[in-house]
């Protein structure tokens, strides 16, 4: 089962190699042992902490706005975000939510 800091680096396109109970990641092509360039714990660090890591997928998001407009605006319409926590609980809502239309 997938962290929420591992759905939204699939969402980013990142691409992941398991090894036992280990997860590594890599940003965009094919990850292996030996070109990993992020731990899953590495996540857990990056996407609820940095706004540097979250605003790219605010950026993605915005992207679906015309197929999705509804969904995206809790994610999109902040004119001013002032706690990144609820930011990124509602990116990770977001993501889910599109993972289940892409199934449908």
């Amino acid at each position: 089962m997938n962290t929420d800091n591992e759905l939204i680096a699939e969402f980013m396109g990142m691409t992941s190699f398991t090894i036992e109970h280990d997860r590594f990641w890599h940003p965009t092509e094919k990850c292996s042992l030996e070109n990993w360039k992020y731990h899953t714990l590495d996540l857990d660090h990056f996407y609820p902490k940095s706004w540097d890591w979250l605003m790219p997928v605010v950026a993605k998001i915005a992207e679906y706005r015309i197929a999705y407009p509804k969904e995206t605006s809790f994610v999109c319409d902040c004119k001013i975000v002032v706690y990144r926590h609820i930011l990124y609980r509602e990116v990770v809502e977001f993501i889910k939510w599109y993972n289940t239309q892409k199934t449908n």
